[in-house]
Parts: structure tokens; sequence; C-alpha cells
């Protein structure tokens, strides 16, 4: 009973075994088909060889890429098959990496049974089992299309690049951030540079602070619908000098409208914007010339205006002083209103100096007493945070000048220092001292050696960077703001310095002030005299032809003019005056005229008088007259010029002139 119950139990045990081992086989066969179908089916030519490199087995794919059947490639070795002559030395060291266990990735070229070759990618790999390899596995792929794409996307790179190259602008590819990915040759050229050196690098760095927001801003405004935007901003020159480029960026995106970068095209626009900086600058002096002459010609028609005023105030003085007695109070008043309408004709005469309507005339001067009467009139103006300190020399030396020019230099120079201390207050120095210029000193300038005239103007203010100062005597330059200075001031002084033969430094460190020392020659002449002439008033008993438009200056001077004895016929009409003469031409010893009249002026009615009697003395005053002057009127066929108001003594003294023949 037990034998049986043991053998029973063996024969279940060798029944369950053998199904196991039938459904390993069939599993097995599975799998089999499953890899057979596999390496039949693959996509890609799979050989398999043995040790030596003889084909075993080749799939559909390997028959259909190089043409072989597995009756035609079995046996044979792969690399007489498919590999071509000039490659055989290729496939030997593939064999040898294999052996060594290497998985071999390659490209390279194979040939097909018809002898075409064509591009494959290649892997080996050994098959290996117990330490021993029983065969190497190749796939070959066909990368034919792959190739050609690749080569035709390498022609197009360059000849993208070759058109970029002969491209003469700056030309480059960014990121939103500013990395640049790429750059020609002429960006390279323009920042010295090379293009290993810059990509990866962000162009900002060539790009003023203060511009580099506005440069983000346009690039990245582009979109889809705007993908391309063209301007203009500053660069910082290899060199340091700020240069100005135009930039037309586009936004490259793809098929989704997602952005990939942007590209580039740039020139250097340098010169023409300083051409039309130029242009500005010579519009701006254009208008400016234009403002000066209407303030010119304005000036000479108040001139005109108000010396007939001043003339009227100072004859009717000068008639009334004639009538007092000079102990009385009334005597001494009327002298002090004399003085005060002199002091205005000489203003009115500093106005017309200044507006270039008259010359100016040079005389011995000494400096001192002009600045210090500048100081005077700076001491009521200036803000008491400013302080005024001077140390003038009185035996300064005798400049051949103008006053109203030293006036001009010492309050332009003033003023400035003032507006560099108005902030925060200060100390204004003058300084007013007799220097000896050796020839060490001048050399390099344009000066003699000798004695000089030092007036110095130095303030505690703000100073002046290095730039500004190497510009501060250019016409129309001008650190203030807008409406704040015509940038003129300085320019002025250096012209007038220059034009007496001296010379101007400034010395100046930001925060730390600035000082300015004129150089003016010492002359020999003997300083002006401004004393009052004592000898008696000059007269006479000539007929005279006085005519003036304005009929209170011809009271003045019909009764100025009798008082001194002669007679007088007056007119405010030039016509009628002229018809007067015609009648009667040689009962008049002497014509003397206004300039500024309607109907006819002075020079005209002193050329029809001529015209009868050729040989009769003329004396023309004017206010003021832009066409004459005491320098040409003689070639106007006048005797004799004076400037309005008339002064009883030079008057006088002209008249007397004349008639004595001393024109």
């Amino acid at each position: 009973m037990m034998t049986n119950d043991y053998d029973k139990q063996s024969k279940d045990q060798l029944i369950s075994q053998l199904k196991e081992l039938q459904q390993r086989a069939a599993e097995y066969e599975i799998q089999k088909q499953y890899w057979e179908q596999l390496f039949t089916n693959s996509p890609d030519a799979i050989a398999i060889l043995d040790n030596n490199e003889s084909v075993i087995s080749i799939n559909t794919e390997f028959s259909r890429l190089f043409g072989f059947s597995q009756a035609e490639a079995a046996g044979h070795n792969i690399n007489d098959l498919i590999v071509p002559l000039e490659l055989q030395k290729e496939g030997l060291d593939l064999k040898t990496r294999t052996d060594r266990g290497e998985i071999v990735q390659v490209e390279s070229v194979r040939k097909t049974k018809d002898n075409k070759t064509f591009d494959v990618s290649i892997i080996g790999k050994p098959v290996v089992l117990g330490g021993n390899q029983l065969a190497v596995i190749v796939i070959y792929r066909d990368i034919t299309a792959r190739k050609e794409a690749e080569n035709a996307l390498y022609q197009g790179k360059e000849r993208y690049r070759a058109v970029v190259e002969s491209t003469p602008a700056m030309i480059c590819r960014f990121l939103p951030d500013g990395t640049l990915t790429f750059v020609n040759s002429f960006y390279c050229e323009y920042f010295k540079t090379s293009e290993t050196e810059i990509v990866g690098k962000n162009f900002f760095q060539f790009i003023p602070v203060e511009d580099q927001g506005k440069v983000r801003n346009h690039f990245l405004s582009l979109t889809v619908e705007k993908p391309m935007i063209t301007y203009s901003h500053q660069v910082i020159s290899p060199s340091g000098d700020i240069c100005w480029q135009e930039w037309t960026d586009q936004a490259l995106f793809d098929d989704r409208k997602h952005l990939i970068e942007y590209q580039s095209l740039g020139r250097d626009i340098t010169k023409e914007e300083l051409a039309l900086e130029e242009k500005a600058g010579l519009e701006k002096q254009l208008r400016h010339s234009q403002k000066l002459e209407a303030i010119g010609t304005l000036a000479g028609g108040i001139a005109h205006d108000f010396n007939n005023i001043l003339g009227i105030i100072m004859g009717f003085t000068e008639l009334s002083l004639d009538d007092t007695g000079e102990d009385s109070l009334v005597h001494r008043n009327l002298k002090q209103i004399y003085y005060a309408a002199t002091r205005a004709k000489d203003l009115v005469q500093q106005i017309l100096t200044f507006s270039r309507q008259i010359d100016d005339k040079k005389v011995p001067i000494r400096i001192s007493t002009v600045v210090k009467n500048v100081l005077k009139l700076l001491r009521a103006t200036l803000p008491t945070t400013i302080e005024i300190r001077q140390k003038i020399a009185e035996d300064d030396g005798i400049v051949l000048t103008d006053e109203i020019q030293i006036q001009q230099v010492m309050m332009n120079l003033c003023i400035n220092a003032q507006q560099a201390m108005e902030s925060e207050g200060g100390i204004l120095e003058i300084l007013l001292q007799n220097v000896f210029l050796d020839t060490d000193y001048i050399k390099g300038k344009d000066l003699k050696p000798g004695l000089y005239v030092k007036l110095s103007v130095i303030d505690t203010g703000q100073g002046i960077s290095s730039e500004n100062i190497k510009r501060i005597f250019d016409p129309y330059f001008t650190t203030k703001g807008p409406g704040e200075g015509t940038g003129l001031g300085l320019s002025v002084v250096h012209g007038i310095v220059k034009n007496h033969g001296g010379d101007i430094s400034v010395y100046s460190e930001p925060g730390r002030g600035t000082a300015v020392h004129i150089f003016l020659p010492v002359t020999d002449t003997e300083e002006a005299a401004y004393t009052e002439e004592s000898h008696p008033l000059a007269k006479g008993n000539e007929y005279l032809l006085f005519i003036d438009d304005e009929s209170a200056l011809v009271e003045i001077g019909t009764r100025i003019l009798e008082n001194l004895g002669y007679q007088v016929e007056a007119w405010t009409n030039s016509t009628e005056a002229l018809n007067s003469f015609r009648q009667a031409p040689w009962k008049y010893n002497l014509v003397i005229t206004d300039q500024a009249m309607p109907i006819l002026t002075g020079l005209q009615l002193a050329g029809e008088m001529r015209r009868t009697r050729p040989d009769i003395p003329v004396i023309l005053c004017t206010g003021f007259s832009d066409t004459i002057n005491d320098e040409n009127y003689k070639n106007h066929g006048i005797n004799a010029y004076v400037m309005k108001p008339m002064v009883k003594k030079e008057i006088a003294a002209v008249i007397r002139k004349v008639l004595d023949g001393g024109t």
C-alpha cells in the first residue's frame, strides 16, 4: 500500500514538471517569435555577425537597404559586402573595438549591392555569454535625409553669415536680458573685440546708464503684430567717448508665436548727430544775434528819444542856472539836477556802446576807480549770505581801456561768482595789484613781457569740472539751465581782455570754488583828466540857422545861442527851413541841424542846402545814428558832429571852431 502511494506521488510530480516544461517551452516560443518579429521587422537594418565578422543573419530592412538577401549575405564578411574599399581600415578598427567589449557608435558611409554609397549611423554591440563573445549585433540607419538637411542648413548658415559679414553695418542677435548670441565682424570691429570674447556677454555694457532703460523699453515693446522698431541712443566707444548709434530691432518668434530672440542692425550716426547739434547751435546763435540786433536797434531808438528828453532837462536847467545867483539855494539845486542829467547822458552813451551802436574809445584809466564803483553797486544787489572782501592797490597802473568794457568784465565775473554761491553763500574776493610778467610766464601766450594790472575775482562756490573748464570761453556754452544764461558772459570777457592785449586764466575744482585772473598791460600814458575847463565861453555874433523837430529843443537852442551873442533863426520843420535858406542863402553863417527828422533828415537837408550854397558850414546834432558817427561825418560833407543832448560849453566851442575855420 505504501509503495503504491509513493509511485502515485512520483507520477504526479513528473506530470507537473512536464506541464511546467511545456508551459516554459510555449513561453519561450512566444518570446522567440516576438524577438524574431522585432529583428525581422525592425525599421533599422540589423546584421548578426560571428566573431570573424561573417554574416550569420540579416533582417528585412538590411536586405531592403543594402540589396542583399539572407542567402546572398550569409557567410560573407560584412566588410566585403557593404564597406567601401577606401573605408576598409575603418571596418577593421570597429571590429577591434567590439572585440574589446566596447559599444561602437559612429557615422560613416556604406555601399549597396550595386555599389551606391549613402550615409549611415552604425551601432555595434558584442553579444557575450558566460564571459565569452558569441557574436556581434550591428544596427544600421540611413541618415542620408538628415545629412542633406544638415548640409542645407549649414550652407544656409554660411550664406547668411556671408551676407551678414559683407553688410557694412553692425549686426547682432540677443536675448531679452541683453545677452549677445551672435555678432558680425563689423560689430566686433566697432567695439574693438572678437566674437568669442563678446558672445555671451551683455551689450548694455556699451550703453550709458541713463539710456539703458529707454533702449530696453524699445525692444521689449515689440510684438508679433509690430515686430520691428528703429531708434537711436548714445553708446560708450572703446576710447571712452560718447557716440550715437541708430538701431533697427526685430523680434523673432517661432510657429507658436513664442519669442526666440532679437535681431538688430545698427550704424554709427555720431557725425550726423554732431551736424544736427551744430545746426541747432548755429540756429540758436542766429536767433540770439537777431535778438541782440533787435535790442541794439531798440536801444538806439530809446537813446534818441531819451536824449531829446535829457536835452530839454539840461537845456532849461542851464538857462535857469544863468538866471540865478551862484550862492542861492535854487542855483545849488539846479546844479544837482544838471549833474544828474549829465550822468543820465553818460548812461545812454554806455548803453549805446554796450549795444555796439557807437564805437568804444580807449582812454588812460586807473582800473581801481572802476572796480570800486562796481563793488558799490554789487553790495546793494548781492545776498547777505555772500561776503565781499577786497584788496585793491591804490597805486595800480594806468590801462588804456574803455570804462564801460571794464565795468562789463567786472559785472560778468562777479555775477558768475554770485550764482556759484547762491545756494549756500560764501566769500567773493576781489584783488587788484601790479605784477611784472617775465618771459617764463608769457611763454606760449600771446603776451609781451612787462608790467600788468592783475585783477582777480575769487569765489568759494561749487566750482567747475575739468571737462567744462575747457569750454567756458566758447560762445553760447553754459552750464546753467534753460533760460538761466546765454553762455555769452565769459566769451565776452575773453574777447575784451584779448582786445586789450591781455590774458585771462581760470583755476577751479568742483566743490572748492573758482579763481579768475585777468592781466591788462599798463600804459605809459597819463590818466585822462576829467576836470572841467575853466576858460570862458566862446561867443560870437554870426547869423545861425537852427533846426530841430522838437519844439522845446528849438526854444532851448535858440535861447542858449542868443545868450552866446548869436543871431538865430529857428525851425521845427526841415522843409520850411530849406525854403527859407533858399530865399537868402548868403545871410547865414552856419547851419545847426538835428539828424533824425521827418521828411528830410539832417544829412538830406545839408545836401539840399549845399546845392544852393556849397560852402555853407553845417553842424549835425543827433542822439543816435546807425549811419553817421564822429569818425565818418566828414565823408558826408558835415563840418562837425555833436552828440545830443547839447551842452552849452560844448556847442559854444564847436561853433567857434567851425566858424573860425578849425575843421
